[in-house]
């Protein structure tokens, strides 16, 4: 009987601003007997069955700021981009920098509110996004150019990018979220599994985030170069909330692995949702990502609660 290796990440987090980074997961091998595994339909793009979705998405990260004038245009074009194609587009707003600094002013209630997240910040620390001046953003954590860095874009040359991406063959990865939430304890429970359609070789890492729509706050604009705008109405969408991550966890990353088509990787997540956030409003946002290059490989997306 062939074994079927499978890793099986046991993560304990808390969803708030002072988490521990992505990079921290715990990683622990274990061997299962591959009978003892579903089959998975590798014929289609979604599972019947399973309900696995081979989709291939696209993680943009769209680092922002609410005193950030130009930030709305990104906001904008990243919702036509998701509007064009639809689930396919999965976005992230991360606030960040100097834009997102809150008011200290006591005689203004304008940009009181911190939107920033340490797990934000660590995830700016990589990608540069505030050096290279906001508003800016990622797509899968790709390099588009020869250049070592993640490339971080205007946000006027996402829509070139993200469909360059979409021309590539898929990784032909797919994710399979099954969580609850239980409205009392606000205690999440969740478990993912990442199967291989086909045969893939290299190194993983896994991360989750929390992100809330619809929060009405200020927000700074500039409709054109000599009028400003500061909008107490403002509809702040994709908003990292928070990093999923071990509580007490130790930087080990799974050994490089060469996968075959219908091994899979089992995963657990549990954790508190912090009282500010409305979790109609929220989503779970799962990634994985090559551990070598950090470009994403695959990302899915939930509701908190079901509509």
């Amino acid at each position: 009987m062939k074994n079927l290796p499978i890793f099986i990440f046991l993560i304990g987090f808390a969803i708030a601003c002072d988490t521990v980074a992505y990079k921290d997961a715990i990683v622990k091998p274990e061997v299962v007997p591959v009978d003892t595994m579903p089959q998975v339909d590798t014929t289609s793009e979604v599972d019947s069955i399973l309900g696995v979705d081979f989709t291939q998405k696209i993680f943009l990260e769209d680092y922002t700021g609410h005193t950030c004038g130009n930030c709305p245009y990104a906001a904008t074009q990243a919702k036509k981009l998701q509007e064009q194609y639809g689930n396919r587009i999965i976005i992230m707003a991360i606030h960040v920098g100097n834009f997102a600094v809150p008011s200290i002013n006591p005689n203004k209630p304008s940009y009181k509110a911190d939107f920033r997240t340490s797990i934000g910040n660590s995830l700016n620390d990589r990608a540069t996004a505030v050096e290279a001046g906001l508003p800016k953003g990622t797509i899968n954590r790709k390099k588009f150019t020869s250049a070592p860095a993640i490339s971080v874009l205007n946000y006027t040359e996402w829509g070139t990018r993200i469909n360059q991406i979409f021309g590539l063959p898929s990784n032909n990865i797919g994710i399979k979220i099954v969580h609850t939430f239980n409205t009392a304890t606000r205690v999440v429970d969740m478990k993912v599994k990442a199967f291989f359609k086909t045969e893939f070789s290299g190194n993983i890492r896994m991360a989750s985030y929390l992100i809330e729509d619809k929060i009405i706050n200020w927000q700074k604009f500039y409709p054109t170069p000599s009028i400003t705008i500061d909008s107490a109405r403002y509809e702040h969408n994709h908003m990292l909330r928070g990093g999923l991550a071990p509580k007490n966890g130790n930087y080990n990353l799974s050994p490089s692995i060469n996968f075959l088509a219908k091994q899979s990787i089992e995963t657990q997540w549990q954790g508190v949702a912090p009282e500010a956030v409305l979790p109609e409003n929220a989503k779970i946002i799962f990634v994985l990502t090559n551990a070598d290059s950090e470009e994403v490989l695959q990302v899915a997306e939930v509701d908190l609660v079901a509509k």
